[in-house]
């Protein structure tokens, strides 16, 4: 294809989108400009994009906005549109000018209707696009979210401005950082900042390769900050110190409900670490420890602290390669707990004899729903005994890896509803159908007794009734 009818292909397909953005079309709530080209019709795109009423996500890339009037005109479009609540802006390659800042931070300042803003900044220029956010928070009322990926190291003025911003701000929620981009003085003034913000309850470190000081810094929040409730540090390798300090800063925390932790070179020391902090914390729901390092052993370690913790619902064990004696150990916790309703153990080959262990146990659990099992080479042995399973145990509204039909079906929703019904000898009593399956019978007992009760009862007054005639006579 030559280079002309590449041009024409993509002059096509601009005015294509152009006409969709103006014409409002319901099913266009993305819009991505990061691969066109638009020669000339920028700006009619701007224009359009301000009156839009569908897009809901927009990503523009910065190398697209290289002429004054370019940049004035989206800047335009974002002060006034009203339906966009996701924004990526990429600043690939590109040499930003004072005034490019000043006019996108104002726009965005005035906005109302953004959310949620990432900012992907690979390479520095003159200005970084990073000086954006601390403008922006400073002033908007309507950002919930900022996502910060891949930026390139963030300067200690860089640092300063948004710290500084964030003890100002009090809508934002949740702070995402994706990629090595801010060393341990950094994370020192980000530390600060959260020791003074109320609003922040999720923050994210994803392969950050967060050093010692930095997390000390982190962790050290934990204890005065009583807002945080989500922590991710994915891909961090924090190894044993990380963990000991997180698991020390967790122990009489009473905010954090979700912790997440794959792809951090935890070993059984480290993970006898967390179990120990796990026994004193009572707030923790969900924990992720997936893709670490170690074996059966520490597992057991935390099995043991999971068969008395009576606060977390939700466990992620993605592939740990624990095989049948994983599996064994995780079944002697579904026996014991009653507090877990969601477990992933994906990628652990615990084959059919490890699958027919879970099965056993879940015979006994009425309170797990949902059930990951990726990866674990389990084929069509152990179907039936899952069929089985499910045929009484109406509390499991999902399982995920075993592709059966006849599973499937069993776990529709209005297949499982009908099975409950159809279970129950007293079928139509609305108090029954609603009730979770482990209280039927308990509710079906106390309907029987008090039906017995009435019948006695008017029994007795109508045995009474001559009595009661014969006094009045007299």
């Amino acid at each position: 294809m030559s280079s002309s009818s590449i041009f024409r292909k993509k002059r096509r397909m601009t005015k294509q989108l152009l006409n969709s953005i103006r014409k409002n079309d319901p099913f266009l709530s993305y819009v991505d400009l990061r691969h066109c080209n638009f020669c000339d019709g920028f700006n009619s795109i701007a224009d359009a994009i301000g009156t839009n009423t569908s897009i809901e996500w927009f990503v523009l890339d910065n190398r697209q906005l290289n002429r004054d009037g370019q940049i004035r005109a989206m800047a335009n479009a974002l002060r006034i549109n009203t339906s966009i609540k996701e924004l990526d802006i990429y600043n690939s390659s590109t040499r930003n000018k004072e005034y490019e800042i000043q006019v996108l931070s104002e726009a965005l300042g005035i906005n109302s209707s953004i959310e949620t803003i990432r900012i992907h900044d690979y390479q520095i220029g003159e200005i970084s696009l990073k000086l954006l956010l601390p403008q922006v928070i400073t002033v908007n009322t309507s950002i919930r979210t900022i996502e910060l990926i891949h930026c390139t190291k963030w300067t200690k003025h860089e640092m300063i401005l948004l710290s500084n911003a964030l003890k100002i701000n009090s809508t934002i929620t949740s702070i995402v950082f994706v990629g090595e981009s801010i060393r341990n003085k950094g994370l020192m003034l980000l530390a600060d900042a959260l020791k003074v913000n109320t609003s922040i309850t999720s923050i994210d470190f994803r392969n950050f390769k967060i050093r010692n000081e930095g997390l000390k810094a982190i962790t050290d929040v934990l204890e005065t900050n009583s807002s945080i409730k989500k922590l991710v540090f994915s891909r961090n390798q924090i190894g044993y110190e990380g963990i000991t300090m997180l698991s020390n800063a967790l122990k009489f925390n009473s905010t954090v409900t979700t912790i997440k932790l794959p792809y951090n070179n935890i070993n059984d020391e480290g993970l006898k670490v967390l179990s120990d902090a796990l026994r004193f914390n009572s707030t923790i729901t969900d924990i992720d420890i997936s893709r670490n390092d170690f074996s059966n052993g520490g597992f057991k370690l935390f099995v043991e602290t999971i068969k008395v913790n009576t606060s977390i619902k939700v466990i992620t064990l993605c592939g740990m390669y624990l095989e049948v004696e994983g599996a064994k150990l995780l079944a002697e916790t579904i026996r014991v707990n009653t507090s877990i309703t969601n477990i992933d153990f994906s990628f652990n080959h615990i084959e059919n004899e490890g699958m027919k262990i879970l099965v056993d146990a879940l015979k006994v659990n009425y309170y797990i729903k949902n059930i990951e099992l990726y990866g674990n080479k389990i084929n069509a042995e152990v179907e039936p005994d899952l069929v089985n399973v499910l045929q009484y145990n109406y509390s499991i509204e999902r399982i995920k890896g075993i592709y059966d039909s006849k599973i499937y079906r069993l776990l529709e929703p209005k297949n499982r509803k009908q099975r409950i019904i159809e279970w129950m000898p007293w079928k139509n009593h609305h108090i029954c159908r609603e009730l979770e399956p482990r209280f039927h019978d308990i509710v079906l007992t106390l309907l029987y007794l008090f039906f017995i009760s009435q019948i006695f009862l008017r029994r007795e007054k109508l045995r009474q009734r001559p009595l009661l005639l014969k006094k009045q006579k007299i």
